[in-house]
């Protein structure tokens, strides 16, 4: 059985061979919409980055919750090999419209809001922004998408 071209193997040498005949090998999978929250849930939801890992996720992607800023903290712990964990990308706290429902959310309601929201998100050294349009809105909506666009 052949898995690909194996033309290429004459100009690369593995660090380490493996026999894996007979197993199987697939890719770290990903979980790319994970609230992690709760403030009284903390050490529960730290619990889950073993366990994502016990089932093959690998990278979990956080889309915002009310305790971003240890999701950050272990996001750089598990970085640097001081927590074991999937490799963790994170919005923050997301940007949201005035009267929101969800706890963590940054209320944004002017331009000069959302600039001082995406300057505390640049700050936290995010992955991503996450911007909701539960109370924006359409106009405005767009207008974050573009100036976050234009910030990269």
């Amino acid at each position: 059985m052949e898995v690909g071209d194996t033309s290429l193997l004459e100009k690369y040498k593995a660090i380490k061979e493996v026999d894996a005949k007979g197993k199987f090998l697939m890719p770290g999978l990903w979980d790319n919409h994970v609230h992690f929250g709760g403030a009284e849930y903390i050490d529960e939801n730290e619990q889950l980055l073993r366990l994502y890992l016990a089932f093959g996720v690998t990278t979990v992607r956080d889309a915002a919750g009310d305790i971003s800023l240890e999701v950050l903290k272990w996001r750089d712990e598990i970085n640097n090999g001081k927590k074991v964990g999937p490799k963790i990308l994170t919005s923050g706290p997301k940007i949201e419209g005035i009267a929101f429902i969800w706890p963590g959310d940054l209320e944004v309601g002017t331009e000069e809001e959302l600039i001082q929201a995406l300057d505390s998100l640049d700050k936290l050294k995010v992955d991503f922004v996450k911007i909701t349009d539960n109370t924006f809105k359409s106009e405005f909506f767009l207008k974050a998408v573009d100036v976050a666009t234009s910030r990269g």
